[in-house]
C-alpha cells in the first residue's frame, strides 16, 4: 500500500530553531545547525555539515544514518540528539512553524526558510585543487548573483563571469560559463579562479540553510561533495583592488 501523500505545506526548507534539552526547548548552539528539506515523502537533513537522507512514512520521519555524506562524519552530542528526537516524532504544522512532536510534546521546532536561490551570494569557502575547503585568498572576492530568469553573473576573484542555470527541486545545472579575459597577480589568484569556475560548472545540487543567523547556499558535485559555500551578500560590482590586474 503506498504511503499517504504528505501535505504540500510540509514541502520546503526548514531550519531548526528550538531543540529539546533537559525537558525544555532551547535554541541550538552557534556551532550546531540543522536544516530539514522536504519534497513529498522524501526528506533530507543537514546536520553540522553532514547530510542524511530519509522518508516520511505514516507521518514519521525515518532517517537512514548510513546515508551520511561525508561518511566519516562524527556528530557531536547535539547532532546525535537531533537525529534521535527526529526518529521518534511525527511532524505537524502549527501556524508558520513545523513541529516534531513526541507523545503530543514538541521536541523540535523548525521555521520555514523563506530565502530562495535568487539574489546575491558571496563565497566563504571553496574546495581547492587539493580537496580541502578553504576561504578565498586575501584581497579577492568571489560572488554570484542569480536572477529569476535563469541567469547568473558574478566575479570569480579576478574576472567577471556569466552563465545560465536551470533548477528542479534541489538539482541545478549550469550552462557554458563565459568570463572576461583579464589576468591578475599573483598567479594563485588565477588558479583560484579556475578552480571556482570548474566547481561551478560541475555543480549538480544546491542547498539553502541558515547558519549563525546568516542565510547560506552550498553547492555539491556529482559525488555528493560540498564544493562551494556562500553566504547571502549584497553582490560585488567593483573589480578586485588588492591584487594586481593586467588588462589584455
Amino acid at each position: 500500500m503506498p504511503s499517504p501523500k504528505m501535505p504540500t505545506t510540509f514541502d520546503g526548507y526548514w531550519v531548526a530553531v528550538l531543540l529539546e534539552e533537559a525537558g525544555q526547548l532551547a535554541p541550538p548552539t552557534d556551532e550546531h545547525w540543522i536544516t530539514l528539506v522536504i519534497h513529498g515523502d522524501q526528506v533530507s537533513a543537514d546536520v553540522e555539515g553532514a547530510r542524511f537522507s530519509g522518508k516520511i512514512s505514516d507521518g514519521r520521519v525515518v532517517i537512514d544514518t548510513a546515508t551520511a555524506n561525508p561518511p566519516e562524519v562524527v556528530l557531536n552530542e547535539n547532532g546525535r540528539r537531533f537525529l534521535e528526537l527526529l526518529g521518534v516524532s511525527r511532524l505537524e504544522i502549527q501556524s508558520d512553524s513545523l513541529l516534531a512532536v513526541d507523545d503530543d510534546h514538541p521536541v523540535i521546532r523548525f521555521e520555514r526558510l523563506t530565502r530562495s536561490l535568487i539574489g546575491s551570494w558571496q563565497v566563504i569557502s571553496l574546495l581547492d585543487e587539493r580537496g580541502q575547503m578553504r576561504p578565498p585568498l586575501s584581497g579577492t572576492v568571489i560572488s554570484a548573483e542569480f536572477d529569476s530568469e535563469g541567469r547568473v553573473t558574478g566575479i570569480a576573484g579576478c574576472n567577471r563571469f556569466r552563465s545560465e542555470y536551470t533548477t528542479y527541486r534541489d538539482n541545478i545545472e549550469f550552462g557554458a560559463i563565459v568570463s572576461t579575459k583579464m589576468a591578475c597577480r599573483p598567479e594563485a589568484v588565477m588558479t583560484q579562479e579556475r578552480t571556482f569556475l570548474d566547481r561551478l560548472q560541475q555543480t549538480i545540487e544546491f542547498r539553502l540553510s541558515r547558519v549563525k543567523a546568516k542565510d547560506r547556499l552550498d553547492l555539491f558535485d556529482g559525488s555528493g561533495a560540498r564544493t562551494l559555500e556562500f553566504v547571502a551578500g549584497t553582490g560585488q560590482t567593483e573589480e578586485v583592488t588588492e591584487v594586481e590586474t593586467i588588462r589584455k
